[in-house]
């Protein structure tokens, strides 16, 4: 049976806002050497109900499931950050940008592509 802090009432909210998570974060030396380094933090109780219900419907651990999530995380915004930077130095270079329009007519574009 799932009890959920809600359930407890008021009085008992404050003990369980959040309980703390451990996982492994895996980190990369420059020789591609996967070492894993444990951490800790805190999460809302939701949220680890919910990471582990998913890692259970997908048959992993929670591990697994943050270490993925965080592999995700840092790609994408690794991603924006090179782009920001690469586009931000050829304005400074005075290069032409790219019309508002366009940006917008391009991403529909990759939008629809990856829906069909």
């Amino acid at each position: 049976m799932h009890v959920s802090p809600a359930d407890l009432g008021l009085a008992a909210l404050d003990r369980y806002k959040s309980d703390v998570v451990y996982c492994y974060a895996l980190s990369n030396s420059e020789k591609h050497i996967m070492s894993k380094e444990s951490i800790g933090f805190r999460i809302e109780s939701d949220r680890r109900i919910a990471l582990d219900e998913l890692a259970s419907a997908m048959q992993c651990d929670r591990t697994t499931l943050i270490n993925d999530a965080i592999q995700a995380y840092l790609e994408l915004h690794h991603w924006q950050v090179e782009l920001i930077n690469k586009r931000l130095a050829a304005a400074d270079a005075g290069e032409e940008g790219v019309e508002h329009g366009e940006v917008f007519t391009q991403l529909r574009k990759r939008l629809q592509a990856k829906f069909n």
